[in-house]
This record gives structure tokens, C-alpha cells and sequence, in this order.
């Protein structure tokens, strides 16, 4: 009912591999998983966590995986 809400869902500890097919099957893809780690890295690097977020987004819709680590 809302075409353009997305999510993020942020985790310390991961993603179950049920999780993760679970997510996969809904469509259009609509949900990111991100891990915090990936999150913590990139901000001690000083890179642009808008980067990472677009990357992540984009994968999800193309390829319609809600995770990929290093997006």
C-alpha cells in the first residue's frame, strides 16, 4: 500500500539464514539488512555512510538480496 517505504534493519549479532531467505521472498524488494560492523568501519574510515546505504539499496532492488556485505 505505501510503493516507496523501505527499511533498514540493523543488527550487532547478524542474520539468521532463515532471516535472510525469509526477506528474500518478499516483493518487491524493499528491506536492507546491515550489519553494525560494517557500519562502525566505514565511519572509523571517515567514508560516507550515504555510500554504503545506496549501494546496499540498489543491490536489493536489482538483485533482489536484502544483504550483501561490503555493498
Amino acid at each position: 500500500m505505501c510503493p516507496d517505504l523501505r527499511g533498514l534493519l540493523i543488527s550487532s549479532s547478524g542474520f539468521t539464514d532463515q532471516a535472510i531467505r525469509d526477506l528474500s521472498s518478499i516483493q518487491p524488494q524493499r528491506l536492507v539488512l546491515c550489519h553494525l560492523q560494517e557500519i562502525v568501519l566505514l565511519l572509523e574510515q571517515g567514508r560516507d555512510l550515504k555510500d554504503l546505504l545506496r549501494a546496499k539499496v540498489r543491490t536489493a532492488e536489482t538483485e533482489q538480496r536484502p544483504i550483501v556485505r561490503g555493498a
